[in-house]
């Protein structure tokens, strides 16, 4: 029995030129190739061009495994578009993903006169021709033994990285069929194998993982939610799946579009891969952020919804920051989705006395959700958030430590108090070369000075203004937590 790998393909080789001012070359061409065993085929075969030569040319083409073009001197006869045959031929093979090998010749100033084009809108259209060609890896010759070396060499390597479906002989193809039904059924067991033998690994490998962040924390932790990290990974890699097939794109179209993205940022790290994409569909491979970035782009899906669907919801960031305190006072930069809601009361009970204290809670009737895109009225443009750090207790017990600060950006000239009353001295966000701060302040003979609370015990702190330190703006709001961590406070 003939295995299928002792099966000898030959490959159909469509070659492209000029014809007349290129017999030489063309024929040096068609003897290398059938030295490696080629299948040659070319203008030769063909009637005078015509519509119907045209569709026989498209023919070959596509039922041919590489396509070859060489540029001499001459751009060759026109058809109805006003591109030359040849050029037409090379824009239909890139445009079918033939893998294509383009020569040019090295030093056109050495052709002769004759084998050259002599109108000038000729010669502006070859020129044209030979830039698009260059555009992609081609090679140079000048001579016909030089072509027809260097033609043998490419060709010879083309077969060896990209081996293409090629020719066999009519009585081995019963063998193929044959051997191809049993290397399909042992294809099938191998992936049912391979499928479980990943399954196992990744459970071993989130198993791994887990064990070393308790052994370097050395505090116990939660259980890794195994199956849930999968669920999630499988589901993730099945709506890409979906959504790839739906837009009828193949593993090497999203590779293609991916590499567009790369060369647009000139970053490697945008490029989805075939192999990469197999991963991440089929064995449900988390994509860095920058594919997913380009996913997001090639399929048309929101970032943040993509995100979403691998758990990361960055609708919620200001949420959880909120419960992640820092020690320095720093301003607030998480903006609302333009989406987002927010839940209020709608409807409270008639009889509230909004003069007086009231526990709200009992007053309202009815919650719903507004969406903050009716709160634009706010003015944005000029407020700003700050929050104060857990360890400022600058203006404590004002503003104490943890509180989110409203500023206003446009009141920026310090005013004087009017009045002892420390509820109507008016506060300012001041940032310096340390960072922020958020306190009373004066300006006397060029000095700024920061004046904290007296019950805070900090000390004042004095600037050059503006050299040292700006001011940001004026608070306008604060919303404040009175259950603060007071006990390193009590033991200053």
């Amino acid at each position: 029995m003939i295995e299928v790998e002792s099966l000898r393909k030959r490959y159909q080789v469509f070659v492209s030129s000029t014809y007349e001012d290129l017999v030489e070359e063309r024929t040096g061409i068609m003897q290398v190739l059938l030295e490696l065993d080629c299948i040659p085929a070319g203008m030769e075969l063909f009637p005078a061009a015509d519509d119907d030569s045209w569709t026989l040319i498209k023919k070959v083409i596509d039922n041919s495994d590489y396509y070859l073009v060489v540029v001499g001197g001459r751009y060759g006869s026109v058809g109805l578009d006003g591109k030359s045959y040849t050029q037409m031929e090379y824009e239909y093979a890139i445009c079918q993903g033939k893998p294509v090998l383009a020569f040019v010749h090295g030093n056109p100033n050495a052709i002769s006169a004759a084998r050259t084009e002599r109108e000038p809108a000729a010669r502006e259209a070859l020129a044209a021709f030979v830039r698009l060609v260059k555009r992609k890896n081609c090679r140079t010759w000048t001579t016909p033994q030089d072509l027809a070396a260097v033609v043998g060499r490419s060709v010879h390597h083309l077969m060896i990285d990209k081996p293409a479906g090629g020719w066999i002989r009519a009585n081995e193809a019963a063998v193929v069929k044959e051997s191809d039904a049993r290397a399909s059924k042992r294809v099938g067991e191998l992936a049912s194998r391979i499928s479980e033998l990943e399954e196992k690994l990744r459970v071993a490998e989130v198993q791994l993982a887990h064990n070393q962040v308790q052994r370097e924390k050395q505090t116990p932790l939660m259980p890794v939610p195994q199956i849930e990290l999968l669920s999630i990974l499988e589901e993730a890699a099945n709506r890409l799946k979906r959504i790839r097939e739906r837009l009828r794109l193949k593993y090497r179209d999203v590779e293609a579009a991916s590499l567009k993205i790369a060369e647009f940022f000139h970053n490697d790290e945008f490029l989805v891969s075939l192999s990469r994409l197999s991963d991440i569909e089929n064995k449900g491979t988390l994509p860095s952020l920058f594919r997913v970035y380009s996913l997001a782009v090639i399929y048309r899906i929101d970032f943040a919804e993509l995100l979403s669907w691998y758990g990361v919801d960055l609708k919620r960031l200001p949420e959880v920051a909120v419960g992640i305190g820092i020690g320095r006072t720093h301003l607030f930069a998480f903006q609302p989705e333009e989406n987002a809601e927010v839940e209020i009361p709608l409807i409270l009970d008639p009889g509230l006395n909004v003069q007086r204290t009231n526990y709200l809670s009992r007053f309202v009737q009815r919650w719903g959700k507004l969406p903050l895109v009716l709160l634009k009225g706010l003015d944005p443009r000029h407020l700003s958030y700050a929050m104060i750090g857990t360890e400022d207790f600058t203006m404590y017990p004002l503003i104490p430590p943890g509180s989110l600060v409203r500023i206003d950006t446009s009141q920026r000239r310090i005013l004087e108090p009017h009045a002892e009353d420390e509820s109507k001295r008016p506060i300012y966000l001041l940032e310096h070369r340390d960072g922020y701060i958020c306190s009373w302040c004066r300006i006397v003979d060029g000095r700024l000075f920061t004046l904290p609370h007296p019950q805070s015990a900090c000390d004042p702190a004095v600037y050059r203004y503006p050299e040292e330190i700006e001011i940001i703006g004026r608070v306008t709001g604060v919303v404040m937590d009175l259950d603060v961590p007071l006990k390193r406070y009590l033991t200053r």
